[in-house]
């Protein structure tokens, strides 16, 4: 079996344990790395801005060569992809919250509202220039 049947059968498997339609009794993963290589993975990272669009592009593109080649001798049920990390701001700012960006940490939502009363007066955000749209633009490696 060559390594795109091997994908195949995996996402397969997958698909069975999801849709409970006769499911594996076992899906596995096995993570075997240099800790030290994680380590560097993560310092490497590029912050969550959306200015670094194209450093976690070629950050993502990076770790998915790198799980390609790993799962090709693996043999578990790891589906190798490309991983968009993002904070949770993402959602809050879809929704209208400012966000911000400190220096040497991630990105947090600031609350929009502080009481119930509050709640008429939110307004819908325009999406295309939110993070959300953000990911999806990485997403689709533009």
């Amino acid at each position: 079996m060559d390594h795109a049947e091997d994908i195949a059968a995996r996402k397969e498997r997958w698909g069975r344990f999801h849709r409970n339609d006769n499911p594996p009794r076992f899906i596995f993963h096995v993570h075997c790395s240099d800790p030290a290589e994680d380590k560097q993975n993560v310092m490497n990272q590029p912050a969550l801005w959306p200015q670094l669009k194209q450093e976690r592009i070629e950050w993502a593109w990076q770790r998915y060569e790198a799980d390609l080649q790993t799962s090709a001798w693996r043999k578990d049920d790891w589906i190798p992809h490309m991983s968009l990390i993002s904070g949770t701001e993402i959602f809050a700012e879809a929704f209208g919250c400012e966000v911000a960006r400190p220096d040497h940490t991630n990105p947090f939502a600031l609350p929009q509202i502080k009481d119930a009363s509050e709640v008429s007066g939110v307004k819908v955000p325009e999406l295309s220039s939110s993070t959300l749209a953000y990911q999806f633009e990485v997403a689709d490696g533009q």
